[in-house]
């Protein structure tokens, strides 16, 4: 789990953005102003920090500044008021990898920890493991595909009714969701309707009986990847996992290639307002966005035939 360094001194929004960062899994650690924050970096060595440009006392850039000098490989992310966008763009090209206007769009957060812990894992050379989480009332066969699933080293964590999984959903970040449609208290249905209304970044795999197919694609027509009938076939079940992981890595990678197209066009058109050469070319980012559409729809495309 990746320490984030959270610098803000409000309270009311510092708290909130924890609590939403950790749902996210990672460790936070808070600060209220630069001076604390400087020693908490110093203490803790968090691989990310996320700074309010204007604070009393030490300021977010000279934090970001303070932090450059001692750390390259930090990923440091600002949050800017409405009037403080030039100073952002003018972090960008310090080296921050993002930044966030307030009110902050937690969506927008979402995908700028995503981008740190890309960076993060590609010079570890760390593998995803994909938390999935797997719903499904009848208690042997829940804890036989459980068995399967972990032995694919993938994390799994388990619910009996719908729920519950909402419960578990709203609590912890989920990459994948394998639900059985008939459940007590909230069957599949239901409960997906409810994720998505609360985060649309994960894949969900609907578990039919026979005379539920008609429910099922109604399933995949409110975002269900595809979907398994029952007696659930192993094989299959694997495979279509390793289709959802793989098609919700391309779908975020894009988020992150279009994040960096729109980061380097307004780096450069702050340069060009200041009648600088602009040394950045957004063309690469551009042509990686576009590749990687193509893969997420030609991947959607096959998963839903």
């Amino acid at each position: 789990m990746y320490k984030v360094l959270l610098i803000e001194d409000e309270e009311a929004t510092r708290k909130h953005l924890a609590k939403y960062i950790e749902k996210e899994l990672f460790e936070v650690i808070q600060a209220e102003n630069g001076l604390i924050a400087m020693e908490l970096f110093h203490m803790e060595h968090p691989q990310i920090v996320l700074t309010d440009l204007k604070m009393p006392g030490i300021g977010g850039m000279e934090v970001v500044r303070t932090i450059r000098e001692i750390s390259a490989e930090t990923e440091i992310i600002v949050f800017t008021g409405h009037g403080d966008v030039d100073t952002a763009i003018t972090a960008l090209r310090e080296g921050v990898l993002d930044y966030l206007k307030k009110p902050i769009d937690l969506n927008i957060l979402t995908i700028a920890l995503g981008r740190a812990k890309e960076k993060i894992n590609m010079r570890k050379k760390e593998i995803f493991i994909p938390n999935i989480l797997l719903v499904e009332d009848e208690g042997i066969p829940r804890t036989w595909l459980k068995y399967v699933l972990e032995k694919e080293d993938w994390k799994v964590l388990e619910a009996s009714n719908g729920e519950a999984a909402l419960t578990i959903f709203t609590l912890i970040k989920m990459d994948i969701v394998l639900l059985d449609i008939k459940m007590p208290k909230m069957n599949g249905l239901e409960a997906l309707h409810l994720m998505r209304s609360i985060n649309d970044d994960f894949e969900a795999i609907i578990i039919s009986g026979h005379c539920d197919e008609h429910s099922a694609i109604q399933a995949m027509r409110d975002g269900a990847m595809s979907f398994l009938k029952k007696p659930v076939d192993l094989d299959q079940l694997i495979l279509l996992v390793e289709k959802a992981i793989k098609k919700l890595q391309n779908d975020r990678e894009l988020k992150y290639r279009t994040r960096e197209l729109k980061l380097a066009q307004e780096i450069i058109a702050q340069i060009t307002n200041e009648g600088e050469v602009p040394a950045i070319n957004c063309k690469t980012i551009v042509e990686q966005a576009m590749i990687l559409a193509q893969k997420s729809l030609s991947g959607s495309q096959v998963l839903n035939k």
